[in-house]
């Protein structure tokens, strides 16, 4: 019985180790895209005001255009604008990535 008993623990680190690795890579991959992504924006910024009605996301849609995904270029918006949250307000100022 303590032979049994060892094995299930046995078994049990062997399965939490497998799917912590598992996380790591599949965590590891999605962080390291994202890393990646805004490469393709310059340092350079433009200043865009907020109109009423704005979010974030529809700001980077606009700017963007139609195609690509724009998620990187919303987290972009985040970060160059240290914004906490995604609340932004009619009259505020956001910088934007220049396009490449």
């Amino acid at each position: 019985m303590l032979w049994l008993r060892n094995q299930c623990w046995f078994i049990s680190f062997f399965v939490i180790g497998l799917f912590l690795i598992g996380m790591n890579t599949v965590l590891g991959g999605y962080m390291a895209q994202g890393e990646y992504e805004h490469d393709t924006y310059e340092h350079d910024t433009v200043e865009v005001v907020v109109a009423a009605g704005d979010t974030v996301w529809s700001i980077a849609k606009e700017y963007q255009g139609p195609e690509g995904d724009i998620r990187p270029l919303v987290y972009e918006i985040g970060r160059l604008n240290e914004l906490q949250s995604p609340m932004i307000y009619p009259g505020q100022v956001l910088l934007l990535p220049k396009k490449k």
